[in-house]
């Protein structure tokens, strides 16, 4: 199998970058040029001038997967970004938000609240008791 022998061939050749070496014949008629893999993904700048790769994008997936099935790690990748924490929604998963951050401040001043209450409705249990006392005394 050319993948089990790609890392032999490439010892045996003294070649330890896996772009200098096409592992099967059907990349073997178009050679990639030495450190053409390196350059970015695309092309690079160079003088202020865009170039495209000297390989082509199929070819260079194919080379990839290739040495990745080989089991041989793959370096021209480029640098992944930090991933994106901010989640994209609408005005009503912001009202949402705000909404349940209200509740919990509310929460932490509910206690207070159920003892005003309860106070209030005492006075207002006393004041209908005492207006009760004084329409039997009349």
């Amino acid at each position: 199998s050319p993948h089990a022998s790609l890392s032999s061939a490439m010892a045996t050749a003294g070649l330890p970058d896996p772009c200098l070496l096409a592992p099967t014949s059907s990349l073997r008629s178009r050679s990639t040029p030495p450190g053409e893999l390196g350059k970015g993904v695309w092309g690079y700048w160079e003088l202020g001038a865009w170039k495209p790769l000297g390989i082509s994008g199929r070819q260079r997936a194919r080379l990839r997967k290739e040495v990745l099935l080989a089991g041989e790690d793959w370096a021209y990748d480029p640098p992944r970004g930090e991933m994106r924490t901010k989640r994209k929604g609408n005005k009503v998963d912001c009202i949402a938000a705000e909404k349940r951050a209200n509740t919990v401040e509310l929460m932490k001043k509910m206690p207070q609240m159920l003892l005003d209450y309860k106070v209030c409705l005492l006075w207002l249990i006393l004041l209908c008791f005492m207006l009760f006392q004084f329409a039997i005394q009349c």
